[in-house]
């Protein structure tokens, strides 16, 4: 596959204020994400897969404040979710929502250790990229190995990744994310094939982009379950 990389103009050493104020961020962590996203319909999209959430054990992986982990537990009726996130002021704020349903840890997901612990629905909505820009093809190839290892079979893995091009936008946050990104070869438009074809997930759905809706979170959503193992007699 042809790099994209070669096309970005890097601005990190142009506007350094700039850069080390977005360097707060530069895992994802917005604090004002939930106010930013004001059109956010996909608990909607999760209504056609309701059956696999009710009492449910569930996972939310990057949940920023916890507002639609929340939400999400609440609507479908699970029986209890974990939201985890690495930034430890949002999962503060999260606590703050705690519930019989509902917890929030602090923690990077890869190094997270979950002990024995099993999920029937898991969820990854718009935090690959910053896992991908921090720790290159390797970690988010590792993720998804651990998402592999900790999904029940049977349950239901929902991605949400962000395109090549919100890649771009988010290169001049740090040399280091800058030089991560030159370094991809794993593409996002590569996702689905590696999930598919090399942890043997079996694309159920997907949630299109609304042709109508033109902003920064119109974003498609897929839907897996994982396989029982095939048993040799």
């Amino acid at each position: 596959m042809k790099r994209k990389f070669d096309d970005i103009e890097t601005k990190f050493h142009r506007n350094p204020k700039k850069s080390n104020q977005n360097m707060k961020f530069q895992f994802g962590n917005y604090e004002k994400y939930y106010d930013n996203r004001n059109q956010d319909t996909r608990l909607i999209d999760f209504e056609k897969y309701s059956e696999y959430f009710l009492d449910k054990n569930c996972l939310d992986i990057g949940c920023n404040c916890g507002q639609l982990t929340v939400e999400f537990g609440n609507k479908y009726k699970v029986n209890h979710i974990l939201g985890i996130d690495v930034d430890e002021k949002l999962i503060e704020m999260a606590k703050l929502s705690e519930n019989e349903k509902t917890s929030f840890e602090y923690g990077n997901f890869n190094e997270f250790d979950f002990g024995n612990q099993k999920f029937d629905v898991i969820l990854c909505l718009s935090v690959t990229k910053w896992i991908h820009l921090q720790h290159g093809d390797t970690g988010i190839k590792n993720t998804f190995e651990k998402i592999n290892n900790l999904l029940n079979c049977g349950g239901l893995f929902v991605l949400e990744p962000q395109n090549w091009k919100s890649y771009k936008k988010k290169s001049n946050i740090s040399e280091h994310i800058h030089d991560t990104m030159s370094k991809i070869e794993f593409f996002p438009s590569q996702f689905n094939t590696y999930l598919s074809e090399t942890l043997g997930f079996q694309l159920i759905g997907k949630k299109h982009k609304e042709t109508q809706l033109n902003t920064k979170f119109n974003r498609e959503i897929y839907f897996y379950t994982k396989r029982s193992p095939i048993i040799s007699l």
